[in-house]
């Protein structure tokens, strides 16, 4: 049997097998507003909004609905920042996936909120979308990898 290691959704290492691998790709995406960026605040700690990329959806058009079903946020794709393949378990499920996660920096088109449309486990979890001060980013709990603070980071070039 051939294994991956990846991580469960508190960061622990676990190994996976590749044949039960479920493939995601996701997109994510970076918002500034003055010295704060926009991040999504679950049980498990911070993240960035965004999600998987359904069947038949661009990545433009993905992102464009997970920023605004998790943040409110109508939002403009600026530039790709970084793109990674991560190996973990899918939060609220026992699926193992493989992704490859894509980063863009957006900004918001429309300061209007529009309504919130959480899925089940994003409920689970007491997820809600939340200004951080940059200052901060190395003090809260990323519920992540830590790499996320890195591609913030880089965002800001």
């Amino acid at each position: 049997m051939r294994t991956v290691q990846g991580t469960d959704k508190d960061g622990n290492k676990i190994e996976m097998n590749i044949d039960e691998l479920f493939f995601r790709p996701a997109v994510y995406g970076i918002v500034f507003r003055d010295k704060e960026v926009l991040m999504f605040n679950q049980n498990f700690g911070y993240t960035l909004p965004g999600g998987g990329v359904d069947i038949g959806e661009t990545l433009e058009e993905a992102l464009v609905r997970e920023m605004k079903e998790e943040t409110g946020y109508s939002v403009k794709i600026i530039n790709i920042v970084e793109v990674k393949t991560n190996f973990f378990k899918l939060p609220g499920s026992n699926k193992n996936c493989q992704t490859i996660r894509m980063f863009f920096l957006c900004k918001i088109i429309s300061n209007e909120i529009l309504e919130i449309k959480l899925e089940k486990t994003e409920i689970a979890f007491n997820s809600k979308p939340e200004w951080v001060n940059l200052d901060n980013l190395d003090k809260i709990k990323i519920g992540d990898t830590d790499e996320i603070i890195s591609i913030i980071k880089k965002s800001l070039n």
